[in-house]
């Protein structure tokens, strides 16, 4: 919208959709706090998603807690 108040008109950069893959499932981790049961409710309801035990194998990890083992994943 601000590109067409200005009249500047680019060319779409459309990304290459041959890479996706809809059969592929996503994993998380759910860790403690931070309204984890709403944000773990959320996630449930994309069926591409599916919960994970083990952090270290998840493609998502939610915690709330700063666990700096966490971050070197």
């Amino acid at each position: 919208m601000v590109n067409l108040a200005h009249r500047i008109f680019d060319n779409l950069h459309l990304k290459d959709y041959t890479t996706f893959k809809p059969d592929q499932k996503y994993t998380f981790y759910m860790g403690k706090g931070n309204n984890y049961l709403l944000v773990q409710s959320l996630i449930k309801r994309r069926y591409w998603w599916t919960i994970e035990d083990d952090p270290k194998k998840a493609n998502f990890v939610w915690t709330q807690l700063k666990l700096n083992y966490f971050y070197q994943y």
